[in-house]
């Protein structure tokens, strides 16, 4: 009875009722793009809370917040963020089960891109080979990474944006934010257990649908 346009335009902010609605949102709502922008909690707010705030859906933790959109134009100009290496992209792909289907690097002036077609390439020897004839000095710019419904996210790493690849693509907003959050961001051990908890793990359950738990355990 309620959509995810509908509480944008409700002053929500970041009631108690908007926790308890977000437990099952999460899975069935679905966006375009989200953004990490840098950011401590509001002091009179407390972390890893779901807020309304200026039209804009947005989980805040205690590091940052995840702002959530329907495009690109409706996020703000966030400040630039660094470039990780290609051998720190490939080990949050591996921590997490992320695949990878194409990346995008930059060594100083010079842009190196390596793709498939469609499969993983997050383990191919030839991409050690790049590394190691680039001296691991790369930054990577964009990974392409594919959630388990089978969309495409562009994951842009010094924007912190990703958005879902094809002009009409929507996709769920646990696979949108937690793919997000764990591939553009150096999680913590306990970030990323907050993370687990609040939007479930990355790949689809095996045995049984997840379940999210009360705001009061996290």
């Amino acid at each position: 009875m309620i959509s995810l346009p509908t509480l944008l335009r409700t002053p929500a902010a970041g009631t108690g009722n908007l926790q308890y609605l977000m437990r099952e949102a999460i899975r069935l709502w679905t966006s375009r793009v989200c953004m990490i922008v840098p950011g401590a909690a509001d002091a009179d707010i407390s972390p890893w809370r779901w807020t309304v705030k200026a039209g804009q859906l947005i989980l805040q933790t205690p590091r940052f917040h995840v702002l959530v959109a329907q495009s690109q134009r409706q996020l703000p100009s966030g400040q630039e963020h660094n470039l990780p290496r290609l051998d720190e992209v490939r080990n949050r792909a591996d921590r997490f089960g992320i695949p990878l289907t194409s990346l995008r690097m930059v060594v100083t002036d010079r842009h190196v891109g390596y793709g498939g077609p469609g499969d993983d390439i997050s383990h191919d020897t030839r991409l050690d080979g790049i590394s190691d004839a680039l001296g691991q000095a790369e930054g990577v710019i964009e990974a392409e990474a594919r959630i388990p419904s089978g969309e495409t996210l562009q994951c842009m790493f010094a924007s912190g944006i990703a958005s879902a690849r094809g002009a009409r693509t929507q996709v769920p907003l646990d696979a949108l934010l937690g793919t997000t959050t764990r591939l553009l961001s150096d999680l913590s051990s306990d970030e990323a257990e907050k993370i687990t908890q609040l939007l479930g793990a990355q790949g689809p359950p095996l045995d049984q649908p997840w379940s999210q738990p009360s705001f009061d355990d996290v």
